[in-house]
């Protein structure tokens, strides 16, 4: 059970390191929203989106906002993730 911003499901699991954690949303929390700050200006060309399957496919929706020069830009948005998505640059 999800529940209290417990620490074993918090953001910062997003990007740990370890592949067997994860953020979630407590239980009953049917939308979310999670913001990655760079300590400097960062250039990327793919995005790796993956669920925790083992809790079912939960995401029926996402998008992705950045911050390029001062102002937001839609980059990506999709509808289900499920094991893995991966989105490459259009540029």
């Amino acid at each position: 059970m999800r529940g209290g911003a417990a620490s074993r499901f918090a953001a910062s699991r997003v990007n740990d390191g370890d592949a067997q954690s994860y953020w979630a949303t407590d239980d009953g929390v049917t939308t979310g929203a999670l913001t990655l700050v760079w300590p400097r200006p960062a250039t990327f060309d793919r995005l790796v989106l993956g669920e925790a399957i083992a809790l079912g496919q939960r995401v029926a929706g996402w998008v992705i906002d950045a911050e390029v020069d001062g102002a937001w830009r839609r980059l990506a948005e999709g509808t289900t993730i499920g094991v893995r998505r991966v989105r490459h640059s259009r540029r």
